[in-house]
């Protein structure tokens, strides 16, 4: 399935909403910001699946963001939080975003493509959570972890998926549900 870019780019809506999400700000055209997001988009519209330390590479790639000096693209080295709560420790997420990849490309894509449709919504949205809750670099997870939803939605024949600003609480509310209740307690498979 091929993504219509003019739908997603018209009213900037998946940029914005992206950015909207961390930082409240708009980005307008032109900036570095926008940009990357932008070159990022280009790459995984097609479904083709990138590595997420690709696609972190081309969106981090000349943005200051925030942490400390590794390149766009490296994986963190030092402990996460969110609010107070630990994430995975840094020691175990090369080893669990290689395992999350290897599922990820293990899938049989043309036959999950054919499934029903609430399956695939849900075949994605755990590709998305499991993502996020490895939270494999200082900065930028949730931008790459939109990216890789959208990623997986092509390749299993849904339309792209937009967390808008309004949803934001029920966004992350569902993320931490998925981590407590099956990122920290089940092996991953797809």
């Amino acid at each position: 399935m091929e993504v219509d870019m003019s739908a997603i780019l018209t009213n900037f809506d998946f940029i914005v909403q992206s950015n909207l999400i961390e930082h409240g700000a708009f980005l307008k055209p032109g900036t570095p910001q926008y940009n990357t997001q932008l070159r990022a988009i280009e790459i995984i519209k097609y479904g083709t699946l990138i590595h997420p330390c690709e696609i972190h590479k081309i969106l981090a790639s000349g943005l200051e963001l925030g942490y400390n000096d590794s390149p766009a693209g490296s994986l963190r080295s030092e402990e996460a939080y969110v609010g107070s709560r630990m994430l995975l420790p840094a020691s175990q997420v090369p080893m669990m975003l290689g395992e999350w990849w290897h599922c990820l490309k293990s899938i049989d894509w043309p036959k999950q493509s054919k499934a029903d449709p609430a399956d695939r919504e849900s075949l994605a949205w755990k590709a998305h959570d499991h993502f996020v809750c490895i939270h494999p670099f200082d900065d930028g997870n949730g931008r790459t972890a939109r990216l890789v939803l959208n990623m997986v939605r092509t390749k299993l024949d849904l339309p792209w998926h937009i967390v808008w600003n309004k949803d934001v609480s029920r966004y992350f509310d569902a993320i931490r549900s998925y981590e407590d209740n099956v990122f920290k307690k089940q092996a991953l498979s797809f």
